[in-house]
């Protein structure tokens, strides 16, 4: 019998049970009638309709004996409304992970975070207090829950979902999905849609016919089945915009967005700078700053390119600051290096940034040219240029280092950049120089828990390609044990796998075992619990490392070709396919491939 059928069945014997009739047409928006003429009965007991409203979700537990049954959470802004069964640790555990994967899986958050303090879970005509709360699985119902008060919209009521959630935003399996269906199927006839990790689709799909089982692998993908056209509707909503674009922008610099993430980041932040160019420019570049980072790592490069011109056009009418400018022109930079068209495009923008910030003396750069020095030493690298490479990178360093403006931490950028040039051009006094550099700074504080992963990662790297193999895996293993994110940590673990001992068989392991389809089990873990995407891009490097260095002659093409297809079918960011287009071997991508 459903919720609906058992609130009917009293409403029917109003002379007896009228009390209970109204408490339980009251209980939730689920069990409202919705009937007019017992609509009607019910008000006239006393019943209040409880509309739907943010924070509302159902919860589907699994329990003793292959049973599942269905809760209500709902999340008070205020103070708790009501009795709730009492929430164990790993329900609460899952809240807080809940809750740390909202914020990097949504580009706009219009209200705070609700606390745990305000959720209140019962299940209609059930004793209150009798069965705790508890479990991983309620994560996904729970960050439903959680971004639906932070958006200021109601989840939709013929939606339940059942998936725990890792930090980052993936959903993972969970068990007894089957009773649970049921449980939804038994209790609850306005589901339609039930949302489950990806991989348990087949488990549940087509076991009740009005149920549609929608398979997601990351909250990214949820979001656009609870509200299709999400980036609207908050940005709408968005009152102190240049507040919302330096938090934007900080999250985004800050990496805490997934791979999957990235464009509905960039869409938000371009529609939000839509709403202030005309007025306020400066914002509009923040913005357009964000997206173009959001759109280049999504793969849309020309996007990112075309959104920063804009920005770039309206910079210039309204004599905006040419500092500014440049750093919209350290993006432009940035955005020539990943997607132009010829070698020859590239080499003519590094000629012309270079001729004049080259010329000039530590002292006299801004931050908009120690950007765009950066950049350029980026640019040089993929070009070949080493020598040079080197030369802008070491002067963006010293410039970042001088500037007593606190931005000290931002050199760990063109510091790596000059690692691995030298690296790349086996010049062992450059290596040596930018190792004198960070032991300097890395002793006066100048780098935090974010610059020094990437700083240790391309540190290790060169240290590879120089030979020094003793170096190479200390700080390998720093960069893969290190709190950078997921990339330089799975990055590291690739190179490791270049190295004979512990670490390197490792690592070896984990990365056969991802290219193999299977989970990692050995002690470093580095590659548990990521994103899909991730974990097949840096296991399809590992077999393009592994075919390369392997095949006894060019001739031997196969396995270097089968592996280099899966590099491209996994690269996001589309690096791998546009080296491929202009011809470059399989060695020089596996080497010169960012990660």
């Amino acid at each position: 019998m459903t919720w609906q059928e058992w609130v009917a069945l009293l409403l029917n014997e109003t002379d007896s049970l009228g009390a209970a009739a109204r408490d339980a047409a009251s209980a939730c928006p689920w069990t409202w009638p919705r009937d007019a003429d017992l609509a009607a009965r019910a008000c006239a007991v006393g019943a209040t309709r409880t509309a739907m409203r943010p924070g509302d979700v159902l919860l589907v537990a699994y329990e003793r004996g292959n049973k599942g049954s269905v809760w209500c959470l709902r999340v008070a802004t205020g103070a708790p409304q009501g009795r709730s069964n009492p929430v164990l640790p790993r329900a609460t555990l899952a809240w807080s992970t809940a809750s740390t994967a909202v914020e990097r899986t949504l580009p706009m958050l219009v209200h705070p975070a609700p606390t745990l303090a305000g959720v209140r879970v019962f299940r209609p005509f059930a004793k209150v207090g009798t069965t705790p709360v508890d479990g991983a699985s309620y994560g996904l119902s729970m960050a439903m829950a959680m971004a639906s008060v932070r958006l200021g919209l109601s989840v939709p009521m013929d939606v339940a979902a059942s998936a725990e959630v890792l930090d980052d935003g993936t959903l993972a399996p969970v068990h007894g999905l089957e009773a649970k269906v049921d449980a939804l199927a038994r209790d609850v006839g306005d589901v339609g849609r039930f949302v489950v990790c990806e991989s348990q689709v087949d488990l549940v799909k087509g076991r009740h016919d009005h149920i549609e089982v929608i398979g997601c692998a990351h909250l990214a993908e949820v979001w656009p089945v609870l509200w299709p056209e999400l980036v609207k509707r908050t940005v709408a909503q968005v009152r102190d915009v240049p507040a919302a674009a330096r938090r934007l922008l900080g999250q985004v610099l800050g990496g805490h967005y997934t791979t999957r993430t990235w464009l509905p980041v960039a869409r938000s932040a371009t529609a939000l700078a839509g709403r202030v160019l005309d007025d306020d420019v400066v914002t509009a570049g923040l913005l357009g700053y964000a997206a173009s980072f959001a759109f280049r790592h999504a793969g849309a490069h020309s996007d990112a390119r075309d959104w920063l011109e804009k920005v770039d056009r309206a910079a210039i009418e309204r004599a905006v600051s040419p500092l500014w400018r440049r750093a919209i022109g350290a993006q432009l930079i940035q955005h020539v290096t990943d997607t132009a068209e010829s070698e020859a495009e590239q080499r003519a923008m590094a000629d012309a940034v270079g001729t004049g910030l080259m010329a000039r003396r530590v002292f006299e750069l801004e931050v908009g040219d120690r950007k765009q020095l950066g950049a350029l030493g980026r640019l040089r690298h993929a070009i070949g240029d080493f020598s040079h490479a080197i030369a802008a990178s070491e002067l963006a360093t010293a410039s970042w280092l001088k500037s007593g403006d606190g931005h000290a931490k931002q050199a760990s950028f063109p510091l790596s950049q000059w690692l691995l040039s030298a690296g790349a051009a086996l010049d062992r006094e450059a290596w040596s120089r930018a190792g004198r550099v960070i032991d300097a700074a890395t002793s006066g504080g100048d780098f935090d828990e974010v610059g020094s992963p990437f700083v240790a990662l391309a540190r290790g790297r060169s240290a590879l390609q120089l030979g020094d193999l003793d170096a190479a895996g200390r700080w390998l293993v720093a960069a893969r044990d290190g709190t950078g994110p997921v990339h330089v940590r799975c990055s590291a673990l690739r190179w490791l796998a270049r190295l004979d001992g512990p670490d390197g068989e490792g690592a070896r392991a984990e990365l056969g075992a991802l290219a193999d389809g299977l989970e990692p089990t050995n002690a470093c873990h580095t590659l548990r619990q990521r994103p899909a995407s991730t974990k097949q891009l840096f296991a399809a490097l590992h077999l393009l490392d592994a075919a390369v260095g392997s095949a006894p002659t060019t001739l031997d093409r196969e396995p270097i070709d089968a592996a280099l297809d899966r590099v491209c079918a996994n690269d996001t960011a589309t690096f791998a396919v546009r080296w491929r287009e202009r011809g470059r071997s399989a060695s020089e991508i596996a080497e010169a491939f960012p990660y």
